[in-house]
């Protein structure tokens, strides 16, 4: 028997994180050159993996604080919030913006990132909430995360139960819109 010995060349993914670096470099650079950016705890160790902290200030990130029910501290600097689209989140961004604004403290601008993309159902809770027309809401397709050199997770860690117990097919769509992004990246 002749054995064939099979090379097997692995893809890299360093191509999909410089992707990543470049899309929140573009939303990152309309909000200012200093900023304060307040992040959904979930997504914290997502966010690293593609942008650690160093890039993050080099982007111009002052200060990082983790999405609490407590505001994090008063400062005059734009506020990028990057969250998921769940009503709890959204509803609690809502709050610290609004706490903020009846203390006459507000920040010099906020922008929500959302995080793979925009739900009408977030933008209908900011306008509910009045804050609708203080913040500029963005799309941050943090879709396909690098985990390894070879091995990319997209981390919806509640895939399953939303498209097959709620019926929320968003995920399926989030989805599709990682493999196009594949496509774009690697042709």
């Amino acid at each position: 028997t002749h054995t064939h010995t099979h090379i097997v060349e692995r893809m890299s993914f360093a191509a999909v994180s410089e992707s990543l670096r470049a899309e929140l470099g573009r939303l990152v650079a309309s909000v200012g050159p200093s900023f304060d950016m307040v992040m959904d705890p979930a997504l914290v160790p997502v966010v690293n993996a593609v942008a650690g902290y160093s890039h993050l200030k080099e982007l111009g990130v002052d200060s990082i604080f983790r999405l609490e029910t407590s505001a994090p501290q008063k400062s005059t600097k734009p506020r990028i919030y990057v969250t998921r689209p769940t009503i709890t989140q959204t509803k609690l961004i809502a709050d610290q913006i609004n706490a903020e604004q009846e203390l006459e403290r507000p920040c010099a601008a906020y922008h929500i990132f959302f995080v793979p993309q925009i739900d009408q159902l977030c933008d209908d809770i900011l306008e509910e909430e009045g804050v609708y027309g203080l913040v500029q809401v963005h799309q941050f397709r943090l879709d396909l995360v690098p985990v390894d050199t070879d091995l990319l997770s997209m981390h919806l860690s509640n895939f399953n139960r939303d498209v097959y117990l709620r019926g929320d097919e968003t995920p399926l769509a989030w989805t599709a819109m990682a493999l196009l992004r594949l496509e774009q990246v690697y042709g």
